[in-house]
């Protein structure tokens, strides 16, 4: 009777906080992309690669991605749910477009090279977030979700870049397709039960994720005070370090038996 209650208000604040990111969503003005988003403070030049650093450290998403299909496909060697997969193959799957698409974005700071960063990222932010509804609230949900929200993330991306090409970028779509899955995830965590044991290990993923948003946000600061590297780059670091640490709960973790 507890646990479901506690479910209760799960679904509860899932509800509030949905209908108060739909209400952000239409009371708020159009968010353009700032150009000064591509300035990043260390654009060293090595080895005849621009912005060298933020390239290089970009390998990072491609070697957790390859690991990852390694342990899903070849080994079998991780604790997942038959049923979806495929949803944890297109999550390492899109660490490698990551890779791919962070380093040509750095190559050419532009626009259009960002929507091919940008394209991959939003498929992995979906699939987490439907693997993780799969995983604690709702096999099923997860399973339906899954198309429409991919489809959601791709749009988000392809309607910020066409608004940019018209001078009216708007990134709201994307900002929730980043953020909705952030807010939503912790009550996932706190009031719904995993099908598995090591939930401490989203937790981990979740914090180190965040640090990376704010390594990202103090780019020319940290470059400043260290004078060797960007806040940027450890951003790529921390972000690949969070899907690593999926590849330790998933080898670790175990199946619960659920009364």
């Amino acid at each position: 009777m507890l646990e479901s209650s506690k479910q209760t208000l799960g679904y509860v604040l899932i509800v509030l906080i949905t209908l108060l990111v739909i209400y952000w969503f239409f009371s708020s003005n159009p968010i353009p992309q700032d150009l000064n988003y591509h300035a990043f403070s260390d654009s060293r030049e090595l080895f005849g690669v621009s912005n060298f650093w933020n390239v290089v450290s970009s390998v990072l998403f491609f070697i957790v991605g390859v690991v990852g299909l390694y342990k899903i496909l070849i080994v079998r060697s991780l604790c997942l749910i038959d049923d979806i997969q495929f949803m944890y193959v297109v999550l390492f799957g899109a660490c490698i477009l990551i890779a791919f698409g962070s380093a040509y974005y750095h190559l050419l700071t532009d626009n259009l090279s960002l929507l091919w960063d940008r394209l991959p990222m939003s498929v992995a932010f979906m699939t987490l977030f439907m693997i993780i509804i799969s995983e604690f609230v709702s096999l099923r949900a997860g399973k339906l979700l899954f198309v429409p929200l991919i489809c959601a993330g791709i749009t988000s991306v392809v309607y910020w870049y066409i608004g940019e090409t018209q001078g009216q970028g708007d990134l709201r779509l994307y900002a929730l397709v980043q953020f909705y899955p952030l807010l939503i995830i912790p009550v996932v965590l706190v009031f719904f039960k995993s099908r598995y044991t090591q939930v401490g290990y989203y937790w981990a993923l979740l914090s180190v994720y965040a640090m990376s948003k704010v390594f990202e946000y103090l780019d020319r600061e940290i470059f400043e005070y260290t004078n060797m590297i960007s806040g940027h780059t450890i951003k790529h670091v921390f972000a690949a370090m969070s899907v690593g640490i999926l590849l330790v709960t998933y080898q670790k973790r175990s199946k619960l038996t659920l009364s």
